[in-house]
């Protein structure tokens, strides 16, 4: 199968995993690892943003997932790396992606291995997460791409899930004091329900004194570090 870029041709076969890790940041210990899809060209090993959306279009999302799932876990199992696979709206509702997810997870210790599900696709049903929590007890369940302070979001912790992602960007001054829900109020729901808060998108030194400031332990992004096809 094949999705067209500003590549002339990505073949899905030569999709691989590359890892971006999730920092602790007291530490500088690794948390866990983020898996990307890369597309391995002539060019470069790269796939941006309008790719992953042209391959929603010619509805191959499923195929992506299983195989980053599958190759991910091919090389992070026998190493105990603890790892997250991303899911698409889509898989949200497909049996045989949910499936391949579950066979795998329940191969390995409990917490293993990981999804991270975008916030945008259960703001308004936090209900439909708390069955994926339930039917894969085995998965480490995070919701990422936060881009809001919310009583959804509040919900979404509730749920049983074990981390959020919140964006770098929403962290900065003035936009943390503009939310609804203030960032102590997230800081300690999260506490109450056991849910790891995480800063995402971490693309500057400015954005790094505000997670600092605000006293996130965990953190991943670019200017700690970039993704990289582990070996």
């Amino acid at each position: 199968m094949q999705a067209h870029s500003h590549h002339p041709l990505v073949d899905i076969d030569n999709i691989v995993p590359y890892f971006q890790p999730i920092y602790n940041l007291s530490t500088g210990s690794v948390l866990r690892y983020e898996c990307f899809p890369r597309a391995l060209t002539q060019y470069d090993a790269w796939m941006p943003t309008g790719e992953i959306t042209c391959i929603a279009r010619e509805q191959i999302t499923a195929a992506l997932t299983r195989l980053m799932v599958e190759r991910s876990n091919a090389f992070c199992r026998p190493r105990q790396m603890h790892w997250n696979i991303n899911l698409f709206d889509a898989d949200l509702d497909d049996n045989l992606v949910l499936e391949t997810v579950t066979e795998i997870c329940n191969q390995v210790d409990k917490g293993l291995c990981g999804i991270e599900i975008p916030y945008s696709a259960v703001k308004n049903n936090p209900q439909v997460l708390g069955q994926l929590v339930r039917r894969l007890p085995q998965l480490f369940v995070t919701v990422d791409d936060v881009f809001e302070c919310s009583n959804e979001l509040l919900a979404i912790i509730a749920s049983g899930i074990n981390a959020i992602k919140l964006r770098g960007e929403l962290l900065k001054t003035p936009a943390i004091q503009q939310q609804f829900i203030s960032i102590e109020k997230i800081q300690q729901y999260c506490e109450t329900y056991n849910v790891l808060l995480i800063a995402e998108n971490i693309e500057d030194q400015e954005i790094l004194d505000a997670v600092a400031d605000l006293q996130i332990q965990y953190g991943q992004g670019f200017f700690l570090s970039v993704s990289n096809r582990l070996s």
